[in-house]
């Protein structure tokens, strides 16, 4: 389904629960697999505001992710039979979300203007609306900081986004690059990790919770981030 780039191997990680038993083989992810990724991400992820602003966003979204400014970037596909079947991108982000958008707003405008049915889409709306929250805050504080004051020590290792192709799931691939994940997080000294769920994605959530992650709730109010304590490798 998904045409294979050259990457670099990370290790063999061992075989599926499948009957019959596929080898999962990670490596890690770097700009000419952007292509492979949305794939995933759009089949993975189908009513996304990206998705249905088209493959080109989606590639544009993690090519950010994987060149922007941000101080640690992790980026790893499970191949199986040759094939990437899932990718998780983890790491240290500098505006993410807030960021994209103020780098590509022309683009966004331009393929908006292309699909202006997407406007009468509740779910695109509501997604548009919390992109324009995000841009704000991010204007506000990049006014705020014009001084360039020193910047907070980040203790927290994210887990930006994580995806497997539908018809690969049940074969234990999300399983394999959450450990990846962690493993990196554990190999830059980070203690503690964190996401990002819909509260809706009742399936995600079950899945982040026998992992180990618990909900992290302000003022006894839960919005989907949840965090996992890890040992260092200092500790280890």
């Amino acid at each position: 389904m998904y045409n294979s780039v050259p990457t670099k191997p990370v290790e063999e990680v061992g075989k599926s629960a499948d009957p019959s038993p596929k080898q999962v083989t990670l490596r890690f992810l770097e700009e000419d697999s952007v292509a492979e990724i949305s794939a995933i991400h759009r089949s993975a992820f189908p009513e996304s505001a990206w998705t249905k602003l088209g493959g080109s966003i989606v590639e544009e979204y993690y090519r950010w992710h994987l060149l922007g400014p941000h101080p640690i970037v992790r980026a790893t596909g499970a191949f199986v039979e040759g094939r990437c079947a899932g990718f998780c991108v983890s790491g240290v982000f500098h505006a993410s979300t807030s960021g994209f958008i103020s780098n590509n707003r022309k683009l966004l405008i331009a393929r908006l203007a292309l699909r202006p049915w997407l406007l009468t889409d509740p779910v695109f709306i509501e997604k548009l609306r919390s992109g324009l929250k995000i841009l704000k805050r991010f204007k506000a504080k990049k006014r705020k900081t014009a001084s360039n004051p020193p910047e907070k020590a980040v203790d927290s290792f994210g887990i930006l986004a994580i995806a497997v192709d539908p018809s690969r799931q049940g074969l234990g691939i999300g399983h394999v690059l959450m450990a990846d994940a962690e493993k990196g997080a554990v190999e830059d000294n980070f203690s503690k990790m964190d996401l990002t769920v819909n509260p809706k994605n009742h399936g995600a959530i079950k899945f982040y919770e026998k992992l180990g992650w618990v909900r992290f709730k302000q003022n006894k109010l839960w919005t989907g981030t949840m965090l996992k304590n890890i040992q260092t490798a200092r500790e280890l």
